[in-house]
């Protein structure tokens, strides 16, 4: 697992191991991007089955953002990313709970903002839809596009996205400088 500056990896189910693993991120970003795809007929799918998948697909993104926020909200400046997809919008075959658990995240990241926006409108919560990748959910091309138009190198499996981007994908990216690095934006809103 190729694992970029800034980034951890663990097994994100266990509520308890969540803050041990925000403790871990040196910044202020966190893009929960854990999921799982057993790819089960809905016949052959049990309750069991179906509830690990909503572990890990709706209840780490739930977690990590839980444990994340708690930091977050002590300065009032943080972002967070669910990355999400299609899946709840026009299912595949054999694809009930990762479809159903996926959705709920979306539901879930707009719950958040409901929630959150106006009292702490510094602390950014989206969603991401990348589209297909490269992995074992995706289809073997799926970053071809991302390499060839220069944003990935050939040993970089996937790329963050910048501040800017980050930014651009809530709607705000036309009202800050994108010159500007993260840190020196900090704690300024909109406004200013």
């Amino acid at each position: 697992m190729l694992l970029h500056p800034g980034e951890v990896f663990g097994d994100v189910r266990g509520v308890d191991h969540n803050q041990i693993l925000v403790d871990q991120i040196v910044d202020k970003d966190v893009i929960n991007n854990a999921a799982i795809y057993p790819r089960l007929d809905i016949l052959d799918e049990t309750p069991a089955s179906f509830a690990a998948t909503m572990a890990t697909n709706l209840g780490g993104v739930v977690a990590c953002t839980d444990a994340a926020l708690r930091q977050m909200i002590t300065t009032g400046v943080g972002r967070i990313m669910n990355v999400s997809t299609f899946a709840d919008i026009a299912p595949l075959p054999a694809s009930a709970a990762y479809a159903v658990s996926k959705g709920a995240a979306r539901i879930y990241t707009r719950a958040l903002v409901a929630d959150l926006g106006d009292r702490f409108p510094q602390i950014v919560i989206n969603d991401w839809m990348p589209g297909m990748l490269a992995t074992d959910m995706g289809i073997a091309d799926g970053l071809d596009r991302e390499r060839k138009a220069g944003k990935l190198s050939a040993t970089e499996i996937y790329r963050l996205p910048s501040d800017h981007e980050w930014s651009c994908a809530v709607g705000i990216g036309d009202k800050e400088d994108a010159a500007q690095l993260p840190k020196e934006k900090e704690g300024k809103t909109l406004r200013d």
